[in-house]
């Protein structure tokens, strides 16, 4: 997710400006518009992007859509953080050097116990499909030259 920073009349602007995934009927950035109405942000400081299939095109979307508002001066770039060394370099390779804010972090409290080293957990081949998806994503995406 791209999210303007600080726009020209002083307020911030706050908004989904690319998003991948979400329900059939409604792209992640309307869910995300929805959201910020629902927390009292006013309609006119909500961009959405919602074209978006991948990375990529929310880089050049986003680059795209923040030449039509010339006013934004920066953008954070939140996105989880498997994800974001990818998502950084599609974005900086379209141009774009947004601030970064990595959520959705994976992590667990380690245990000096003798079940936790041996016992295996349910969520790990989860987290190993996060992982390949990301190593495959980065070496392709890097093959093709979105990122460098």
């Amino acid at each position: 997710m791209a999210v303007p920073g600080r726009a020209h009349s002083q307020h911030h602007r706050l908004g989904r400006v690319g998003a991948l995934g979400g329900s059939k009927r409604r792209s992640e950035a309307e869910e995300l518009g929805i959201l910020l109405r629902l927390a009292g942000v006013p309609r006119q400081h909500i961009l959405l992007e919602t074209r978006s299939r991948n990375t990529r095109e929310n880089a050049l979307n986003t680059r795209a859509l923040l030449r039509q508002h010339p006013e934004i001066k920066s953008i954070v770039l939140i996105t989880s953080a498997f994800h974001l060394r990818r998502a950084m370099g599609c974005f900086r390779e379209v141009g774009l050097n947004p601030a970064v804010f990595p959520a959705s972090y994976y992590s667990s409290d380690r245990q000096a116990t003798l079940t936790y080293w041996l016992i295996p957990s349910d969520e790990a081949p989860r987290l190993w499909g996060i992982l390949l998806h990301e190593m495959v994503g980065y070496a392709v995406y890097r093959l093709r030259g979105y990122v460098a």
